[in-house]
């Protein structure tokens, strides 16, 4: 079993600056699915915490997240960084439970 870290996004201002759009498996080409049968989606999330740097992180997230809207802020349940490794390729993969939106949104 991989390693799973949860990351905190207690405190921090979060918003979507890309998405939600359908990840598709490089191999097939076909969009990938959850194992009970959702398409997984991936959505660009900027976190921001005061006196800190902001980080931009490329999220995946079961079903297409509705209502989101472009730099509104939003609330991500449950995020997970999990490190992967492939041949001579690594990286960290982050997925979440749920991506919706927080609060009214911005003119």
């Amino acid at each position: 079993m991989k390693p799973r870290v949860r990351v905190s996004t207690a405190g921090a201002k979060c918003m979507a600056v890309y998405g939600p759009v359908p990840v598709v498996d490089f191999e097939t080409g076909k969009e990938r699915l959850t194992s009970d049968g959702k398409v997984l989606h991936e959505v660009q999330v900027v976190i921001a915490r005061e006196g800190e740097k902001i980080e931009v992180f490329d999220v995946k997230v079961p079903g297409e997240p509705k209502g989101l809207k472009l730099w509104n802020p939003i609330k991500v349940t449950d995020l997970v960084a999990t490190p992967w490794h492939r041949e001579d390729q690594e990286g960290i993969s982050y997925r979440a439970a749920s991506i919706e939106p927080d609060g009214a949104p911005r003119p």
